[in-house]
């Protein structure tokens, strides 16, 4: 069974380091805030909507990225200088959190003016680097 988790968690062909302890947690969880779903989310705008997602409220873009950003970490290769990282997980984690394509974000909202500006600006340069390259945030793990 913690085959089939592991396989099913794979990430823009990054599969999950094979140590993790209880990938059916993080599995469940991704399922659980829409996140994961049968193969992977048609497109970035669903995000935006959460369609798919049994959780519900003003935090689930927080919690949806701290789960997207767990199963990051989860990759066999990933490191904090982007190797083996999925763009899917980026998207999820960083991109819908802090600048959705449709709305208002979570974080503009809950951040004063200036926190959200220096947030912003250090994000935004990698955002759109990432949204421009050629559909990479559209397709699903």
């Amino acid at each position: 069974l913690g085959v089939a988790f592991q396989e099913a968690l794979e990430a823009n062909g990054e599969p999950l380091y094979e140590l993790v302890c209880g990938p059916g947690y993080l599995w469940l969880t991704s399922a659980l805030l829409g996140v994961l779903s049968a193969k992977g989310p048609a497109s970035t705008e669903q995000h935006a909507d959460t369609v798919g997602s049994l959780a519900a409220g003003i935090t689930l873009p927080v919690w949806r990225a701290r789960c997207a950003f767990a199963w990051q970490l989860s990759l066999a290769d990933a490191s904090e200088r982007g190797c083996g990282q999925s763009a899917y997980l980026y998207n999820l984690a960083v991109c819908d959190l802090v600048k959705p394509l449709q709305g208002t974000s979570l974080l503009e909202c809950l951040l004063e003016s200036e926190a959200f500006a220096a947030v912003e600006a250090v994000t935004m340069p990698v955002l759109h680097t990432w949204r421009n390259s050629k559909g990479r945030l559209l397709g699903g793990p």
